[in-house]
């Protein structure tokens, strides 16, 4: 068993004796280790009772209830699930989280970003790209244009705008991903390669060429 699977087993443990002891961080990590193994149904349904008992704990506005929130929001998406329930829940934990947190705040950007992808499954790819420019600039601010979240936002709105045809835009993107990971990941590191991948499909794209699909989404749970 790897560590992942371990922490997995760990919190799964704690979950059954008490949720509310289980923070958001290590039910992300049982729920994403239960999406990889096929079990979309069981992820879901342990990040809403995990949020039932957040909300239990603290009530609406604790910045636990607002990352669970948004949690099971990106989780019900990623999964194939309601994408209204999805947007009503990360809409909530953003407009808490920017009240609370404050915009710049590390949650209240994953927030931002992943609600502007969802925003785009939905069709509303002007709200997507603004939010998810707003989580860029913010990050390349705050965490320097090499951090590994300033990275994903790299990418992640280069992939909304290759979707709406800015290809020398979203090459650009892909590019500054690309040499930030090289720099301080490695080129065998998971996040360079799939950075240069979708820097492939925009170059393949500048040439005329047909190009596969992509996915923009960061990791799976906070």
């Amino acid at each position: 068993m790897d560590a992942t699977s371990h922490a997995a087993s760990r919190a799964q443990r704690r979950l059954n004796r008490s949720t509310n002891r289980l923070s958001p961080t290590s039910t992300a990590t049982c729920a994403t280790v239960l999406h990889d193994r096929g079990d979309a149904d069981g992820a879901v349904a342990l990040l809403r009772k995990a949020l039932d008992a957040q909300r239990a704990s603290f009530g609406e506005e604790h910045p636990d209830v607002l990352r669970a929130m948004n949690n099971l929001g990106w989780g019900i998406k990623a999964t194939g699930g309601d994408l209204e329930e999805a947007m009503q829940l990360m809409r909530q934990a953003l407009q808490g989280q920017r009240a609370i947190l404050g915009d710049h705040h590390p949650d209240t950007l994953t927030s931002i970003n992943k609600l502007g992808l969802l925003l785009q499954d939905r069709g509303a790819d002007d709200e997507a790209i603004a939010l998810c420019e707003e989580a860029l600039e913010a990050r390349r601010q705050l965490l320097g244009a090499h951090h590994h979240s300033t990275l994903i936002s790299c990418c992640s709105l280069g992939s909304l705008l290759l979707e709406r045809g800015e290809v020398g835009r979203a090459a650009t993107l892909f590019q500054e991903a690309v040499d930030g990971a090289r720099a301080t990941l490695g080129e065998a590191h998971p996040s360079t390669q799939n950075f240069l991948k979708h820097l492939a499909v925009a170059s393949r794209q500048q040439l005329g060429t047909p190009a596969g699909p992509t996915s923009s989404a960061p990791p799976l749970f906070q």
